[in-house]
């Protein structure tokens, strides 16, 4: 469902809307082992149209990119703590040290715990 509402809103190029179901998508995927991820992956592909299955991880990468790059803060650091965290599930650990250094997010204090509820 996540991935037809994706590209809906792909199809009519609203980033808005794209933004929140690429973040529901990475929930879905990002404390999930790669395994489990790749035959959800290719089982949805295989019932929307059939297209080339990329591991969880470089879909991970793929999704969390687009919201560094078009989301507002809070969806973005919520990306960048679930990609962080995938990384970090899959023994990564000199990526889960780069991304959490060169991303000015070391600073847990800045970020405002109460709009985490108000993400939905």
């Amino acid at each position: 469902m996540i991935v037809r509402i994706q590209k809906y809103y792909e199809r009519i190029g609203e980033v808005e809307g794209l933004c929140r179901s690429i973040i529901r998508r990475v929930e879905h995927i990002y404390y999930k082992n790669d395994s489990i991820n790749n035959a959800l992956e290719k089982k949805v592909s295989k019932q929307e149209d059939g297209s080339i299955v990329i591991d969880s991880s470089s879909l991970l990468h793929q999704l969390c990119s687009f919201l560094y790059k078009n989301a507002d803060g809070v969806v973005r650091t919520r990306a960048l703590l679930c990609h962080i965290f995938h990384h970090a599930l899959h023994d990564r650990y000199f990526k889960v040290s780069f991304f959490f250094l060169f991303s000015n997010k070391s600073k847990i204090k800045s970020i405002n715990y109460n709009k985490q509820k108000n993400i939905k």
